[in-house]
């Protein structure tokens, strides 16, 4: 069985910026064609330091404002990078719109009218400690809660099921399973 293991990256970070970029982009204009438009201020930066973890090719700032990707995610397979990059745009929007997302019996639960798999409850039907209490919901999620929900935003964009695969268990639109529970 393959282990999974810290890859070194063969393209500089400017290189890789140019490789991702372009899905990047055309992630964040699916995210925004949706309704999100606070996505569209977004950036994209390639750090080393991101491959902190065997793992670990991309995350996103707490704010959602910044995208952060490994070099050696530009040399993934294409299905690895689309999946990772809207992964992280569901965490973008996730963040850029506190509590608007929540994940109740591996459903999308949105507190805004939609369509596909979402409850539809609005922020004017809940009262004040309705309000509240979803706020404090959202914040007090655990990591794994956290990552579901960018699953989840990101499926609702795309309309793809985002697999994980490989010895890494890494995001992907080929084959694979859902997110293991174990998972960080």
């Amino acid at each position: 069985m393959a282990t999974c293991r810290r890859l070194i990256a063969s393209l500089s970070c400017e290189e890789a910026f140019a490789v991702l970029d372009p899905f990047f982009v055309e992630t964040k204009k699916l995210f925004v064609e949706r309704g999100l438009v606070r996505c569209r201020e977004t950036r994209l930066l390639v750090e080393e330091e991101v491959h902190d973890t065997p793992r670990h090719f991309a995350g996103c700032t707490d704010d959602g404002r910044e995208i952060i990707a490994a070099p050696q995610l530009a040399e993934m397979p294409v299905e690895t990078v689309v999946a990772i990059m809207a992964h992280e745009f569901g965490h973008s929007a996730d963040f850029l719109y506190p509590s608007r997302f929540v994940v109740a019996d591996g459903e999308l639960v949105s507190v805004f009218e939609g369509e596909r798999r979402e409850r539809r409850v609005k922020l004017d039907d809940l009262d004040q400690r309705g309000a509240y209490n979803l706020r404090k919901q959202w914040e007090t999620r655990n990591p794994p809660a956290v990552e579901e929900t960018a699953d989840a935003v990101a499926e609702y964009v795309t309309h793809r099921e985002i697999r994980y695969a490989g010895p890494c268990m890494l995001q992907t639109y080929g084959p694979g399973r859902r997110r293991p529970k174990e998972l960080r």
